[in-house]
């Protein structure tokens, strides 16, 4: 007998700039990676130092096409205007329904890499975003929602974890 259990695979996925639909024109996403910022710090008494939390790194995430995507030059230009990156994707059990894993970035285009022009070879055209925002929606329920410029930090179901810091500082 199978367990009911098995781990979800993914499947596939379609992605849209600003409301505009790549499916199709869309090698990969590279999703931000999430990295605590630590200081390492040593007590009295104490034999071995411990890393301490005192952030979040930079996020970035990363998108290539098969082809020229003009709109990412236009997004690249235009100074203080923040792209919106929604990534749909799809995980699925052996033999379950599919699962929808929704994410959406907001951020700026700091990098284009238009690629080589080779004949007969694909043309990779590659983008990275400064990531200032990250929503993560798998299955109908929210488990990341970062906005970096407003200070909004919910992750794995604690909500805004940086909550009592704005509180005190006079934020809200």
């Amino acid at each position: 007998m199978i367990p009911g259990n098995l781990p979800s695979k993914f499947i596939d996925f379609s992605i849209s700039l600003n409301g505009q639909g790549y499916l199709g024109r869309c090698n990969f996403i590279e999703l931000p990676k999430l990295k605590k910022k630590t200081e390492e710090k040593r007590y009295a008494g104490s034999q071995s130092p411990v890393k301490e939390f005192v952030g979040y790194e930079a996020m970035e995430a990363k998108i290539s096409f098969p082809c020229f995507v003009k709109e990412v030059y236009q997004m690249f230009a235009i100074d203080g205007r923040t792209a919106v990156i929604t990534a749909r994707g799809a995980y699925k059990a052996q033999e379950g329904v599919a699962q929808p894993c929704v994410v959406v970035i907001g951020g700026k285009f700091d990098e284009i890499d238009p690629g080589k022009w080779q004949s007969g070879e694909i043309n990779e055209f590659t983008v990275s975003v400064d990531v200032r925002l990250l929503s993560i929606t798998y299955a109908g329920e929210q488990v990341m929602n970062i906005d970096a410029d407003n200070s909004i930090y919910s992750i794995g179901g604690v909500v805004d974890s940086n909550l009592d810091v704005k509180k005190s500082i006079g934020m809200i």
